[in-house]
């Protein structure tokens, strides 16, 4: 399907217990299986791979990293879903910054892009100035400055 088009495929693993895929080394492998990260390269996402409980990062086979938090203490993490994503800041329970720390470490130049889903951010009057709040909170902790 992706033979002689200038087309990368993206494969984001989904860490729900009920997810298909929720295993990015599986997903690496059935890349390789296929003629390796040429057509095929997967989206990591800081919430899905919390709720997944973390792994190794593959950023020679990552095209872009989602960034979004879960500051809201309960219910556990794990039991968190796409409506409660939100901007990442000082109470975020995914472990982003780390994350993102760890892609920098490991030589990642791809993209990272907020995945906020929450009504709460998508519906701010203030969103602009949200967003900017949540970028200068990152960039203050991370190489990405």
């Amino acid at each position: 399907m992706l033979h002689g088009g200038n087309v990368l495929a993206l494969i984001e693993p989904i860490g729900f217990s009920t997810s298909s895929l929720k295993d990015k080394a599986e997903l690496v492998e059935a890349i390789e299986a296929v003629g390796g990260p040429a057509k095929f390269k997967l989206v990591h996402d800081t919430f899905q791979d919390a709720i997944a409980g973390g792994g190794p990062i593959f950023p020679d086979y990552t095209a872009l990293v989602h960034i979004s938090g879960i500051s809201d203490p309960l219910p556990p993490l794990d039991e968190r879903l796409d409506a409660h994503r939100i901007l990442v800041d000082e109470r975020d329970r995914c472990d982003t910054l780390t994350q993102i720390e760890a892609f920098l470490d490991a030589g990642y130049g791809g993209a990272f892009s907020f995945e906020c889903t929450a009504s709460t951010v998508q519906e701010s009057s203030t969103l602009a100035e949200d967003i900017a709040r949540s970028f200068e909170y990152i960039e203050a902790r991370s190489a990405l400055a």
